[in-house]
């Protein structure tokens, strides 16, 4: 089918030159899930992120960066990034949240990550259901957490210990991307209501980092790909 439904959010692109090119190691070569990730600094902003990325991907690289003005992709979406270990990185997309001051930028931003994650589903085919893989391992929506726990091969800090932080549940973030992929099938995605619109958002200082979870991985056999 055609893909020309009105986006609500366009993305800016700004690849770094000279990534390698990794076709996905699926059936179709296209990836079929995205893997959600914060930087883990609070002191870190896009432009900075997106500038150490150029300097050091040979250690490691994600698709998107996002903050409260928009989703910037750092890399084609058409080929792997290094961002969750080698068990998720050949079947994934990865998008990369950095910190907010406020809680007006925060969600903002977030809804911007959001809307990205439900473009990727409606772009390559990944199925009309958001599937959260946090509790069978299984799904097209994982957490860094999700991928440590079922998958193995990494230990990054989990984005929802910093989401949680504005009071927002994992679920809500799944249930707005659902939303988003539904409008986006309709056609249509910008008569919808952005996650936390309607609330009363108070202009206050970004929370303060809580000491990391050391929760100890269960290994699950990821999604068979060829």
């Amino acid at each position: 089918m055609a893909k020309n439904a009105k986006m609500k959010y366009k993305f800016e692109t700004k690849h770094v030159a000279g990534l390698p090119k990794y076709r996905f190691e699926t059936e179709t070569g296209k990836p079929l899930a995205v893997v959600w990730h914060w930087v883990g600094n609070y002191k870190s902003y896009k432009s900075g992120e997106i500038s150490y990325m150029s300097n050091n991907w040979m250690n490691a690289f994600y698709h998107a960066a996002c903050d409260y003005t928009g989703v910037t992709e750092v890399a084609n979406t058409d080929y792997i990034a290094w961002a969750a270990g080698p068990k998720a990185n050949g079947w994934t997309l990865h998008i990369e949240m950095v910190h907010a001051d406020t809680r007006e930028q925060f969600y903002k931003a977030l809804d911007f990550y959001i809307f990205w994650t439900a473009y990727q589903h409606y772009w390559y085919d990944m199925g009309r259901t958001v599937d959260n893989a946090e509790n069978d391992g299984w799904g097209t929506v994982w957490t860094h957490n999700a991928v440590s726990r079922h998958l193995g091969g990494t230990d990054h800090i989990d984005p929802m210990d910093y989401f949680s932080k504005w009071g927002v549940t994992l679920q809500q973030m799944i249930n707005k991307t659902q939303e988003y992929l539904n409008a986006l099938y309709a056609g249509d995605s910008t008569k919808v209501a952005a996650i936390g619109e309607g609330t009363i958002i108070k202009t206050v200082r970004n929370p303060q980092p809580a000491p990391p979870t050391t929760a100890k991985p269960v290994k699950k056999a990821p999604p068979k790909v060829t």
